[in-house]
């Protein structure tokens, strides 16, 4: 079975061809809010930060590019993934970015 680090790499990357990606999941520091299920802490990815870099978020702007990965990955929610950060950028300004 795939977890779901890869699953959203795998998604992204046929859909916008990304020049950069990273994929960290951070869920392991979030344990202390999250539900507890059959007596266990529900964390196991959970919460992820994304990092893209594609020329597909080329003439849009920030909210319209979440909305776009957003969208590549909504069925995540439905399975587990409780938050999400995005971070996007060209590969102009990634490779400009202090």
């Amino acid at each position: 079975m795939t977890n779901r680090k890869n699953r959203i790499q795998s998604i992204i990357e046929t859909a916008l061809s990304p020049t950069h990606l990273e994929v960290i999941d951070d869920s392991a520091s979030h344990a202390e809010h999250l539900p507890v299920l059959s007596g266990h802490v529900n964390s196991e990815e959970s919460h992820f930060h994304i990092i893209v870099v594609s020329d597909r978020f080329e003439g849009l702007n920030p909210v319209k590019r979440h909305r776009e990965v957003n969208q590549l990955i909504a069925s995540e929610f439905d399975t587990g993934l409780h938050a999400l950060t995005i971070k996007t950028f060209t590969p102009e300004q990634w490779s400009t970015r202090a």
